[in-house]
């Protein structure tokens, strides 16, 4: 399966409780270019409602795959906008201090959630650090005091790929590589000052990402 990342629909709650991707003369255009089309849904949590998404999925005669037409911010398989998720990873990594709960409080408070938990957070930064790891832009994260032998660098590798070594070090080391590796990553891409803003640097840095290195960012 292939996705068009748009970063043309907002999602907000609505009367309904659902948006529809594509306007019925958008869908009539791609009907008439020879396109197939079909709907996929995915539900979202938006504040206290849930948002059905009503996504194009389009195809023409011997296409080996498929293309959906997704929302900038939407994740497949996921319950909320990616907005909701770098928020927490994002105020998480930049505050040496703060704990994964208080984070998942503080992004529950500030988009009005019944409930996120702080286990969220370290399966996002698990999936995201596996991510930046695959790519050609994945950070470096530091290595402070000493150069590392073979025996270290490996076994720091596997501790950020989450590869089931995870054991043999202490959870606090490979939480703070996690951040190091995110932090240096979203650092400067995210616009703060403001909610709309933040939702639209969001989009847009998924965008981009998907552009890159098509595949979704977490």
């Amino acid at each position: 399966m292939k996705y068009i990342i748009t970063a043309g629909v907002e999602i907000k709650p609505t009367e309904d409780k659902i948006i529809h991707v594509l306007t019925p003369e958008q869908i009539n255009e791609y009907k008439n270019q020879g396109y197939k089309y079909k709907e996929r849904r995915y539900q979202v949590t938006i504040g206290h409602q849930d948002i059905e998404i009503i996504c194009p999925e389009i195809w023409k005669k011997g296409d080996v795959e498929h293309q959906v037409i997704l929302p900038a911010t939407i994740i497949p398989r996921r319950r909320y906008p990616l907005e909701v998720y770098l928020y927490a990873i994002n105020i998480y990594c930049s505050e040496a201090q703060m704990s994964q709960r208080t984070a998942a409080e503080a992004t529950k408070k500030h988009f009005d959630l019944k409930k996120f938990s702080h286990t969220t957070i370290g399966r996002v930064m698990k999936t995201l650090t596996k991510t930046l790891e695959k790519t050609p832009c994945a950070c470096t994260v530091p290595t402070e005091g000493k150069q590392m032998g073979n025996h270290e660098r490996s076994g720091q590798n596997d501790a950020l790929a989450g590869t089931g070594n995870e054991k043999r070090f202490p959870s606090v080391w490979y939480t703070q590589k996690r951040r190091e590796l995110i932090g240096s990553f979203l650092e400067g891409k995210l616009y703060i000052q403001s909610r709309r803003g933040f939702m639209e640097t969001c989009g847009q840095t998924a965008v981009w990402w998907y552009t890159q290195f098509n595949q979704l960012l977490i």
